[in-house]
């Protein structure tokens, strides 16, 4: 009988294969002599959010309390069944470091408890030196996209991070998770996010930076769907519990970072506590400073302990699952996907969902816009560049739209932003072909505009720009086309010509404006599929050189399901097919997952578990491999961390 488990008497027969393939640095935390964890009839969980490693600031918690706060957490709840980081794990100006700081600290000091990780805008809206996105997914463990779902106990989680900037989730996001939510209508599903949404928790500061501005579109996708109860978020640093909608939203606290006022818990760090069971579920802010729930230090606290009646789909015999995919993936798109669940008997299915349309670039009516009190513009996904000597650009919001008064000057309109376009946005594949279209309303006659189109590897090197011929605005609305087609570029390393690398090829569009006169609205920069039809047509993806498709035309909101081959590989790439417009979202479901293994990758072959690439290694520190059960253990030890192995197996002589 074969066990996904280690016994005492397996450790030994297992330690014995590890040490014949090398040295050993150490085996951390190898087993212990507890009681088996027992099931109470409730998922338990434990919610931190902004860290913020590397902040340079006396209020910054140094590193040992960050590790003594952990502790007093993981001591106050021993029978967590996981645990949650919502972002801002560290700090935009963080050093390598700081992330292995995160690493160290956080991943590793989760140990055997499961640990699942929300990019916050710190991490990933500053694609301005690297893909922030792509190193966050490393430092975090995580499979494909920043977005992606998992399941405990019948219970759904989905990340969905603000991605392009800290005010904006992405289209292709929202998307993806339209998709997940029909895949698990079935099941009570919590968001988990780093940001606020409008009219729900207290934005205290800063609006335009502290609520996301295209928050009405999402409140619209949860109130259709039920099954949603709660989105948890980070950002704000506060302690919140809000109902709105039959629903409730709720501010994660702060483990880090600075410290919001008094009213909202002052210097404190700790976070929130929850129990899910059939009959509904219990949330509870704790601070682990004083090692107390809130409403036990204080009366005026009682708010934060909040238990809501519903019925849930809670169900210890459901068997754990993880989720990933793309939305709005345009055809012949490969992603890689890293694999960091694995179970004995793992079932696979894909789902597809169609698109009602051949435009996929974020913000492209230019609708989300937040504003701060210093007077910061926050436009997702866009950014307006200045030519010449100018520093700085006269531009306006328009609501929407927006407004050039530039006289004589030279700007352009890029999107996406200057420092996605290099580093990670939008990705395609060779050969395909677009349309840039821009829609702009001129006060006068005579404003110069023309586009360029720019192919960059997401290592940040420019790889071809294209600039197309000047067309003249008439006073009124105008329309500017232009179409492009990418080259093939066979010998440029990326994940088209070397599966094994994350190089992608990426494709942006400027409008640049000479001599706007009175003035020019810009209210739409789209870059679309260059397809004759509008809807999705016989999706699929390549999977391990095997296809999985679905024939037929999927309409927006029309989605199918296929039973697939499980990959063990510890890492693979899919590669996205879509006839019709070209565009399709795809989710890839993998049920029956048992083990979560950070901070490397993992795979299965001939019934051993083999330890791949080393992904959360950031400067010298080389972290430890966190392991940890997804399913109720029958037994006492268990392996949690190892190090410098190769290889283990769990095998059993009874």
């Amino acid at each position: 009988m074969e066990r996904t488990f280690l016994t005492r008497r397996d450790f030994l027969s297992t330690t014995c294969i590890l040490a014949s393939m090398g040295p050993l640095s150490f085996i951390r935390s190898t087993y212990t002599d507890t009681e088996p964890r027992i099931d109470t009839g409730s998922l338990k969980g434990f919610i931190i959010s902004d860290a913020h490693l590397g902040w340079n600031n006396p209020k910054q918690p140094s590193v040992e309390i960050l590790k003594e706060n952990l502790q007093n957490i993981l001591s106050a709840f021993p029978d967590l069944n996981l645990v949650i980081d919502t972002g801002d794990a560290h700090h935009n100006t963080a050093k390598e470091e700081n992330l292995a700081e995160w690493v160290q600290v956080i991943s590793e000091g989760c140990g055997a408890v499961p640990l699942f990780y929300v990019p916050g805008n710190h991490e990933i809206s500053h694609n301005n030196r690297e893909n922030r996105e792509l190193r966050s997914a490393h430092m975090g463990s995580l499979p494909c996209r920043p977005y992606y779902s998992f399941s405990l106990r019948g219970i759904h989680f989905i990340s969905l991070p603000q991605m392009m900037s800290a005010n904006y989730v992405s289209q292709e996001a929202l998307e993806w998770v339209r998709l997940d939510l029909k895949a698990h209508k079935d099941e009570t599903t919590l968001i988990l996010s780093h940001n606020a949404l409008k009219g729900t928790t207290c934005p205290h500061d800063d609006t335009g930076y502290r609520m996301v501005a295209n928050s009405e579109e999402i409140i619209s996708l949860l109130r259709d769907n039920p099954q949603v109860i709660l989105w948890m978020h980070g950002h704000n640093h506060t302690w919140e519990i809000t109902p709105r909608w039959q629903k409730w939203f709720v501010s994660n606290g702060r483990f880090g970072g600075f410290p919001p006022q008094e009213a909202f818990r002052g210097e404190r760090i700790g976070g929130i506590y929850f129990e899910i069971n059939r009959e509904g579920i219990h949330i509870r802010a704790w601070s682990s400073s004083d090692k107390k729930f809130f409403d036990e230090i204080d009366t005026k606290y009682q708010h934060l302990n909040g238990s809501f009646p519903t019925s849930t789909s809670y169900d210890i015999n459901k068997l754990p699952s993880i989720a990933y995919g793309v939305g709005l993936s345009r055809n012949g798109q490969k992603t890689p996907v890293y694999r960091h669940y694995i179970g004995k008997d793992v079932q696979t299915q894909v789902f597809f969902m169609g698109v009602d349309d051949v435009w996929f670039n974020e913000n492209s009516d230019l609708t989300a816009y937040g504003e701060r009190p210093s007077g910061g513009k926050m436009l997702p996904a866009i950014d307006v560049i200045p030519y010449g000597n100018k520093k700085e650009i006269q531009w306006q919001w328009d609501n929407p739209g927006l407004l050039l008064s530039l006289g004589n000057s030279c700007a352009g309109v890029i999107t996406p932003g200057r420092g996605a376009a290099r580093f990670a946005y939008y990705p395609t594949a060779p050969k395909e072909k677009y349309i840039a279209h821009l829609r702009a309303y001129a006060h006068s006659a005579g404003t110069e505009v023309y586009i360029v189109w720019r192919i960059y590897q997401s290592n940040g090197t420019l790889l071809l720009e294209k600039q197309e011929d000047i067309s003249l605005l008439e006073k009124g609305y105008n329309n500017v086309f232009s179409k492009f087609e990418v080259p093939e570029f066979p010998n440029i390393e990326t994940v088209h010509t070397n599966e094994n690398s994350d190089l992608q090829l990426l494709i942006s569009a400027e409008s640049v404006f000479r001599n706007t006169g009175e003035g020019v609205r810009v209210e739409q920069l789209q870059i679309k599929m260059d397809k004759p039809e509008l809807f999705t047509k016989n999706p699929g993806v390549i999977i391990g050189g095997n296809t999985y498709s679905h024939t037929g035309i999927l309409k927006a909101g029309e989605f199918v399901e296929l039973p697939i081959s499980t990959i063990t590989n510890s890492r693979f790439v899919v590669k996205s097919i879509a006839e019709g417009n070209g565009l399709v979202t795809y989710l890839v479901k993998e049920t029956g997952v048992e083990f979560q293994v950070r901070n490397a990758t993992i795979d299965k072959k001939d019934n051993a578990y083999h330890i791949g690439l080393l992904r959360s290694q950031f400067g010298a520190y080389k972290p430890a491999i966190a392991i940890a059960p997804l399913v109720k253990t029958e037994i006492e030890p268990f392996v949690k961390q190892i190090q410098n192995m190769q290889e283990f197996r769990f095998t059993s002589s009874a």
